[in-house]
């Protein structure tokens, strides 16, 4: 798009404009920016090689296979690069209502708690050895599941699964959906809800990329590039109950540039401790192009009351992050 702008109207000083949400914490992210104003300014073929320059990682063993974990950012490497960016990207935060989209409306949705998860969440409470284990583990039982020494998993029924079908049920007419989830075995969970509701699935996250027809077997990006890609355009475009499609995926996997504005709602059927990513997710439809009369609505599926521990924390360093330097120049001058 960038690249027709700038072959139509490049001798007129057209000014390329984008919206989103900037991640000031991920400086992979500026390399979207540069990339769309000045293509090949960074000399980065990608934001793979420009995140391993800058990051230093270890590796984390997940069942049978090793993946690479950023520790933390190189600060010299990042400041020098923010020195290169000094000039060519420029980036303002614009309210919603500046830029006419409607506020979503956010829905709790609390899900009754049977005595077995009670028995099991005592356990865990008298087992745990810390408080990031212990809600952890509590996380995993909320979604139906336990993960197990081994990389496997034990799952249990859970009465999201039941909730996530009454939304596809609701939502059947609109024919797009989003549901992010804050595990893997999660999104598994939430794929097979989703196919048995009779709803294909574009699936994102650690693994990448898949699309499952229904009645047909995954097709993984890495396999059919072109039968994902479909898809993932469609997510854009309003559908209705014959062109049925739902997106399940990890709030944070995909990259930042993903636009879902054909969905007019969003489901956490779990949530994680990132803030940034949380609300990445919700702006991946919460975009211009959506359909501005329907509206968003977010819903947030509540079982153990670890669910509803985590949401608050999402929402209280929301809070924090939207404090102006005017607010706290007031709160100083009282």
């Amino acid at each position: 798009l960038a690249n027709a702008v700038r072959e139509e109207h490049g001798e007129e000083g057209i000014i390329i404009e984008m919206t989103g949400t900037p991640a000031p914490q991920d400086p992979t992210d500026w390399w979207h920016e540069v990339e769309v104003l000045c293509p090949g300014w960074l000399r980065e073929s990608s934001t793979f090689h420009l995140r391993k320059r800058l990051g230093e990682f270890e590796f984390v063993q997940m069942g049978d296979r090793s993946f690479p974990r950023l520790i933390k950012w190189k600060e010299k490497e990042v400041d020098n690069l923010a020195r290169r960016l000094n000039g060519v990207v420029y980036v303002c935060r614009l309210e919603d209502t500046e830029i006419h989209l409607p506020p979503p409306v956010y829905e709790r949705i609390q899900l009754p708690v049977a005595p077995d998860f009670d028995r099991a969440a005592l356990m865990l409470l008298s087992t745990a050895t810390n408080a990031l284990e212990l809600l952890t583990r509590l996380r995993q039982l909320s979604d139906g599941f336990l993960y197990l020494p081994d990389g496997s998993s034990k799952r249990s029924t859970t009465p999201k699964d039941a909730a996530l079908t009454d939304l596809l049920e609701l939502y059947e007419e609109a024919g797009r959906f989003i549901t992010f989830c804050g595990f893997r075995e999660s999104v598994d969970r939430a794929v097979e809800v989703s196919l048995a509701a009779g709803w294909p699935v574009l699936r994102c996250d650690g693994r990448g990329w898949s699309y499952f027809p229904l009645g047909k077997p995954e097709e993984a990006w890495g396999q059919n590039a072109l039968g994902v890609r479909e898809p993932l355009l469609a997510m854009q475009r309003p559908g209705d109950s014959s062109d049925r499609l739902a997106f399940v995926g990890q709030p944070a996997a995909g990259g930042m540039g993903q636009n879902f504005q054909g969905s007019p709602a969003i489901c956490f059927y779990s949530n994680d401790f990132n803030n940034e990513s949380r609300q990445q997710a919700e702006r991946r439809a919460l975009r211009p192009g959506m359909d501005v009369r329907r509206g968003l609505k977010i819903y947030d599926l509540l079982h153990l009351p670890s669910d509803a521990h985590v949401l608050n924390r999402l929402i209280s360093k929301q809070r924090v992050q939207l404090v102006t330097l005017d607010e706290i120049r007031g709160a100083f001058s009282r």
